[in-house]
């Protein structure tokens, strides 16, 4: 028989619920014209300690506007072009200067997306096909961050082949 008033036998029933971690907090003050100095602090209850942070800054005009672009990949006589495409992002006097894995001339929206974003600077972007047939191929890509210049996205087309004389046309 259990004796309540006979602690050897008692188990304790409580349970210590932590509380959710507060907010990180951030202070930042220009330094310079060309320089900001952060200051990163850690949550005061039950927050963990910082891992990694992202820094990104924008000196764009048109900062915080979406970037639209359509790549078009278009012949005049059908199903004459076969092959495959990069996208290439900066340029040889860009610090940067990424190559897509190669697209297929027939790929989908989803294709062309999972493209763009296995490139290091492409975060967030939204890929439509508007036009898919014999003759032409048309994709939307409205890129949600700054590129810095949408100039620097090109495309990369010596693999792809046409049976006719005049070519692929293409169009940006």
């Amino acid at each position: 028989m259990f004796n309540q008033n006979d602690s050897r036998n008692a188990i304790p029933f409580s349970k210590r619920i932590a509380s959710s971690p507060g907010s990180p907090g951030l202070s930042a003050r220009a330094i310079s014209f060309s320089q900001i100095l952060i200051n990163l602090i850690e949550p005061t209850n039950n927050g963990a300690e910082f891992e990694s942070y992202k820094l990104e800054w924008n000196t764009s005009y048109h900062f915080g506007e979406n970037h639209v672009i359509q790549i078009q990949i278009s012949s005049t006589i059908e199903n004459d072009i076969v092959g495959s495409f990069n996208l290439v992002l900066g340029n040889e006097t860009s610090f940067y200067y990424l190559e897509s894995i190669p697209i297929s001339i027939h790929a989908t929206a989803c294709d062309i997306h999972k493209s763009l974003i296995s490139l290091s600077y492409i975060g967030n972007v939204v890929v439509n096909q508007l036009k898919s047939d014999e003759f032409e191929n048309i994709w939307e890509e409205t890129f949600t961050q700054d590129l810095g210049s949408t100039n620097d996205i090109a495309r990369k087309t010596n693999h792809l082949i046409t049976f006719s004389r005049k070519g692929p046309q293409y169009q940006y």
